[in-house]
């Protein structure tokens, strides 16, 4: 009894899914019918406007209902809601998305840094997500040729940098600029963009308000959206005990980069500086022939984070 009774329920139940759309128009347009037929026969006004307000409104869940079982309806919000949650460039603005980003890690920070959780938020934004970092580096490799002179005070050292500038979409162009600061001499020797030497004596700035710091600004133009090719090479002097390192330091991504040194009459000690993404992961190290050490701070597929760089120790 019970088993034909569950049986007779969910047939029921299945007719009223399967037919829904059919009975509620068929319902909605009777009521309308009765309420139209009792304004014609002139029976209690608010009962005639009673069944004309229902009849309306289950016509109208009867055809919505129908709309929504129909392929067209849900390809359409489907399409809608997977936009919002996995492209939702296509339907907001830069800022709305920035305050939506930072409206969820606002919330995830609540509980980590309370009060300080919207300032921790905007910092990450800053550093991480602004929409200015509009291109970053792939495949940098830099080299060091370190020699401490017969004085046993003075460096000089020899840099040079190898990478690919990679514009992000609708970038037209990049403003490289690099903060050198050093109590010695550094010069810029040699710049050559995509095989081609560039006379570089403009792009190198000594500033006004402090003679240790010298910026290297140079715009490159997106031409067809292919990466640039960029070397740079810098001669250095400093006195190994006012100065004994250099310091490193990326404000962009960086898609893979090497660090390879040198050292003739001193010492070399390696370390990361900055956001290191897995600390018990030290980088991998690698002695080559011809004297030179490789420090992998991040392999051809791996990213390094704006604010994360290393410093050379030196020691006689």
């Amino acid at each position: 009894m019970i088993k034909k009774a569950q049986a007779i329920w969910k047939l029921i139940k299945d007719n009223a899914s399967k037919y829904l759309m059919h009975y509620l128009i068929g319902v909605g347009l009777v009521c309308y019918v009765i309420g139209r037929l009792l304004i014609h026969y002139q029976f209690s006004e608010s009962i005639s406007e009673l069944f004309l307000s229902l009849g309306k409104i289950i016509l109208g869940t009867g055809f919505f209902t129908g709309l929504t079982k129909s392929s067209y309806y849900a390809n359409f919000f489907q399409e809608r809601i997977f936009n919002v949650l996995y492209n939702p460039g296509q339907h907001f603005s830069d800022f709305e998305i920035k305050s939506k980003w930072l409206s969820l890690t606002n919330y995830l920070l609540a509980k980590k840094v309370k009060k300080h959780h919207s300032t921790a938020a905007q910092i990450i934004y800053d550093r991480f997500l602004d929409p200015e970092h509009g291109y970053y580096y792939r495949n940098m490799v830099i080299n060091y040729d370190i020699t401490l002179e017969k004085d046993s005070n003075t460096l000089i050292i020899v840099q040079s940098m190898c990478m690919e500038l990679v514009f992000n979409e609708d970038e037209s162009e990049a403003v490289l600029q690099q903060k050198i600061v050093t109590d010695g001499r550094m010069d810029l020797v040699q710049l050559i963009i995509d095989d081609q030497k560039i006379e570089h004596d403009s792009n190198y700035i000594p500033s006004t308000e402090n003679p240790n710091i010298n910026i290297f600004e140079k715009t490159v133009i997106n031409k067809d959206g292919s990466p640039i090719k960029i070397e740079r090479s810098y001669r250095i002097k400093q006195s190994i005990v006012d100065e004994p390192y250099i310091i490193s330091n990326y404000s962009k991504f960086i898609k893979g980069i090497s660090v390879r040194y040198k050292a003739v009459n001193c010492k070399v000690t390696f370390r990361q500086t900055g956001i290191i993404s897995n600390p018990g992961a030290p980088p991998n190290v690698i002695e080559e022939n011809g004297g030179y050490t490789r420090v992998v701070l991040a392999a051809k597929e791996d990213l390094t984070l704006p604010g994360q760089g290393f410093i050379l120790i030196l020691s006689s």
